[in-house]
């Protein structure tokens, strides 16, 4: 074999190699593009939510009563809560239910101003995988101080 005819047969080697190469790299980065659309797809826009809990102290750690939601849920259902306080920090876990599912809620509040913030933690059925967050203002009842309104204005997503 001589020098001449070795040459050609190795840069066709070389270039179908790079190209397979390219080939499959293109492929590569074009399933990284469609998975990352996916997932943008999936991330839904925030949207508006209010949630208004009205609940009775029943022991110096649990609460129940009954939500409305407004927004982007529309529901009503059952309230639970379990709360500590923390100084002068009202630390709650409200679980409400409601016949598509329950949404779990962390929220604290300062017992000074009555102002504070919530966010959901989980849910279940339609509620799976559910995230929000925002402010919410406490409105005890002067004439029973174990009822209160719990008001949550804010942002699911």
């Amino acid at each position: 074999m001589n020098r001449s005819s070795w040459i050609p047969a190795t840069i066709v080697a070389v270039r179908t190699g790079i190209v397979a190469r390219r080939g499959f790299l293109m492929g590569v980065l074009g399933s990284l593009v469609m998975a990352a659309s996916a997932l943008s797809a999936q991330a839904a826009e925030p949207q508006p939510i209010y949630i208004d809990i009205h609940d009775f102290a029943i022991s110096d750690d649990t609460a129940v009563g009954t939500f409305e939601s407004t927004g982007a849920i529309e529901t009503s259902g059952l309230e639970s809560q379990v709360f500590r306080v923390e100084g002068l920090t009202l630390h709650c876990v409200h679980t409400l239910s409601a016949a598509e599912g329950t949404i779990v809620i962390h929220s604290q509040c300062n017992m000074i101003t009555n102002v504070g913030q919530w966010r959901i933690v989980s849910g279940t059925g339609a509620y799976s995988g559910l995230r929000g967050n925002g402010s919410l203002l406490m409105v005890f009842n002067p004439d029973d101080p174990a009822e209160a309104h719990e008001l949550l204005d804010g942002w699911v997503y």
